[in-house]
């Protein structure tokens, strides 16, 4: 019986743990004072941990709505979205240096030169890296052959880099992507179709419910957006 009592206890307090974590945590739209708490009550790495994949689940760019059945009504609600200003109050910003960037692939060689000038070169070990996520600020968009554009205030571009496609830079607020294997060329093409996504938003005479909140976020960050369509 005591066997028995103790197993209970455990399912108990794992429930217990369930709940709590789809109360408090999973289900949660993050305000302002929810994440101040976060902040204070964990370190860089224990929110980077829990928080972050929990951002790519509520992520504007996520091609999927996880829903859920309300415990006492049983009405179906989804979770709500995560805006980009609210994981870059919530996330710490995942940087690393352009040496890093450098450095995807490491190789030890081998050079010997023979009598006759002939050098032969032999690959002793290379290490490539894999995969690797980290995170770019963004004060202004550089669109090709044209000024560039002030932003209000800095966006947070997340990069994942994959080993067999290269760099993949993405704003999930306005659902923006590109990937490019060479670092450099993607972030151009980046920003040009940053800037290609409000002269087109700016074009329009009606627009639907996505459009509309797309251009909302535009002119929050731009002023006047409009005047780079003339």
């Amino acid at each position: 019986m005591e066997a028995l009592s103790f197993q209970l206890l455990i399912i108990k307090l794992k429930s217990n743990i369930i709940s709590n974590y789809h109360e408090n945590v999973f289900t949660n739209s993050f305000k302002d004072d929810d994440i101040e708490f976060i902040r204070k009550k964990y370190d860089d790495e224990e929110i980077t941990e829990i928080f972050r994949p929990l951002a790519k689940i509520k992520s504007n760019h996520s091609t999927y709505r996880v829903g859920y059945y309300e415990s006492e009504s049983l009405n179906k609600k989804f979770i709500s979205r995560l805006m980009d200003s609210q994981k870059k109050k919530l996330l710490p910003v995942k940087q690393i240096s352009k040496e890093d960037i450098g450095m995807l692939e490491n190789s030890i060689i081998h050079t010997r030169s023979s009598g006759s000038g002939k050098v032969t070169r032999s690959i002793i070990l290379k290490e490539q890296l894999k995969a690797l996520e980290f995170d770019i600020k963004v004060l202004s968009i550089e669109p090709k052959n044209m000024a560039q554009v002030l932003i209000n205030e800095e966006i947070v571009v997340n990069v994942f880099f994959n080993s067999q496609n290269g760099f993949t830079f993405r704003y999930d607020d306005l659902n923006i992507s590109n990937t490019n294997v060479v670092y450099h060329d993607g972030l151009s093409a980046f920003h040009q179709l940053f800037f290609d996504k409000i002269i087109y938003l700016s074009s329009l005479i009606e627009m639907e419910e996505t459009d509309a909140n797309y251009w909302a976020i535009i002119k929050h960050l731009i002023n006047n957006p409009d005047s780079l369509n003339k």
